[in-house]
């Protein structure tokens, strides 16, 4: 996978090489690529580089599990490859998705994994949203899954666990919210087999 920079220049790299998972990073202006990351894939290592700060190129966003079991979101300094302040980490859960602005120059906040998905926010534009809507959805649970510069319009998802989810336009400068899709029409208005969590205990404990 690659990630570019604010100027649409390539700048980090990372894949699989043999047995090794490994990170490679380009420094402003030069053409020589340096290694940035190498761990053994079956070791449960995660180092996956996020974004890459607009102000400061020489910081990028990284989510991993350097100093805990569980993936937090960390920033990290290239140039002397070291992380240097938590963003946000959780005892229990991994942080999944980082959720970004339309403009990719701002974290909003992270997904974290477990039996039922959580956002923890970092900003406040977009749970501002999502509370401006949630009063006229109260059935479902909400989440963006597209903007437009600036929040001009937002592509909202609303779904719960025994029902299809929906999708709705929203503009917040007008506050007018309408529907427009549904994920599966002949199922829409149907509830759905009620879901449960089950946990078993491994042999190993």
């Amino acid at each position: 996978s690659w990630l570019i920079d604010g100027s649409g220049k390539v700048r980090i790299g990372t894949g699989i090489a043999g047995i090794n998972i490994k990170a490679y990073y380009r420094p402003e202006g030069k053409r020589k690529w340096q290694l940035l990351h190498k761990k053994p894939a079956e070791g449960y290592w995660t180092f996956e580089v996020a974004l890459i700060d607009r102000s400061d190129p020489d910081i990028v966003y990284v989510r991993s599990n350097f100093n805990t079991d569980t993936i937090g979101l960390y920033k990290y300094r290239l140039s002397s490859a070291s992380f240097i302040a938590e963003i946000f980490s959780h005892s229990k859960l991994d942080v999944g998705e980082v959720i970004f602005n339309r403009e990719n120059t701002e974290i909003q906040g992270v997904n974290l994994y477990g039996n039922v998905a959580e956002t923890h926010w970092i900003a406040a534009t977009e749970p501002g949203i999502l509370s401006r809507i949630q009063p006229r959805l109260p059935e479902f649970r909400l989440s963006i899954t597209s903007k437009s510069e600036g929040y001009a319009q937002v592509v909202i998802r609303a779904w719960a666990s025994d029902r299809p989810a929906r999708y709705y336009l929203y503009e917040p400068e007008s506050d007018q919210l309408r529907l427009f899709a549904h994920r599966y029409p002949k199922s829409d208005g149907k509830p759905l087999s009620a879901k449960r969590v089950m946990t078993c205990k491994a042999r190993d404990g």
